[in-house]
């Protein structure tokens, strides 16, 4: 099969899945919808609740209390090859829109702490 015989094809195959997603778009669940369109200020907040509520005890509010070994859940969120699969280890006890809320905050920690790495 040649080039152009192959770009037709995927051309094909995305004009007949493209109808297919809004489809399943429409379809989703009232909650499931409400919660695609909620702010992302909704979601840190949640999030900061959550974490503030199962995690704030050992890790402080801003995730950057020292641990025993001398590092803080955002040092080794950074230093992770996979930083979600990290988190969830202690996440994976909420239901997935708090879990979903505390990663989301987890992630604007990072991002915060990766800003001022650069800037301090």
């Amino acid at each position: 099969m040649n080039r152009s015989a192959i770009a037709g094809s995927i051309v094909a195959a995305l004009l007949v899945a493209a109808p297919v997603t809004r489809l399943a778009a429409q379809t989703q669940p009232p909650a499931a919808q409400a919660a695609q369109a909620a702010a992302p200020d909704q979601v840190l907040a949640l999030g900061k609740e959550v974490f503030t509520a199962s995690c704030a005890k050992c890790h402080n509010v801003d995730a950057l209390k020292k641990l025993p070994d001398g590092t803080t859940l955002i040092e080794r969120l950074l230093k992770s090859d996979d930083p979600p699969a990290l988190a969830d280890t202690r996440l994976k006890k909420l239901g997935k829109v708090k879990r979903d809320a505390a990663w989301a905050y987890l992630a604007l920690l990072m991002k915060q702490a990766r800003a001022g790495a650069t800037t301090g």
